[in-house]
């Protein structure tokens, strides 16, 4: 089979500090090199836009910053496949919904992938700028190193 088997996600926006940490532990990813069944995208939107975005592949893992009561820069793994993700670190509105309202929307429709993974990286701030805090710049190769463990994981199921 030639088709991508896996799909990493990295979630954010890299203009707010903390909040760019999926998105450059993924280009990180991308840029080192990855099997040829596995795909790279970046999500800065709406989160029900995922699952167009994970349609069509079964294992899927989601990189993102998170909001923890847990040391800033801590990477925590989460099964979304059985369990919530935290709460956003910014409220969702009315026009789009965050991680944790499009995993259950997922759920409720049939559409979460059968494997589903959140590597999260504890934010210590959320401001205007392109660069995160020290420690969760820190993090973010431990994040890369929890991805490719995973995928590594993922490949053998």
């Amino acid at each position: 089979m030639s088709d991508p088997s896996i799909l990493i996600v990295g979630l954010g926006n890299a203009l707010r500090t903390d909040d760019g940490a999926g998105i450059l532990a993924v280009r990180g990813l991308a840029e080192a090199g990855l099997p040829e069944r596995v795909r790279v995208a970046e999500h800065r939107g709406d989160g029900l836009a995922l699952l167009d975005l994970w349609a069509g592949f079964d294992r899927v893992i989601l990189c993102d910053a998170v909001a923890a009561d847990l040391e800033p820069g801590t990477v925590i793994s989460i099964d979304l496949t059985d369990q919530d993700p935290p709460d956003a670190p910014t409220p969702s509105s009315t026009h789009g919904l965050g991680l944790k309202e499009s995993v259950a929307m997922a759920r409720a429709l049939g559409q979460l992938p059968a494997r589903c993974l959140l590597v999260g990286v504890v934010l210590a701030e959320l401001a205007l700028g392109a660069h995160p805090s020290p420690p969760v710049l820190a993090a973010i190769q431990h994040a890369t190193e929890t991805i490719r463990a995973a995928v590594t994981r993922l490949s053998k199921e």
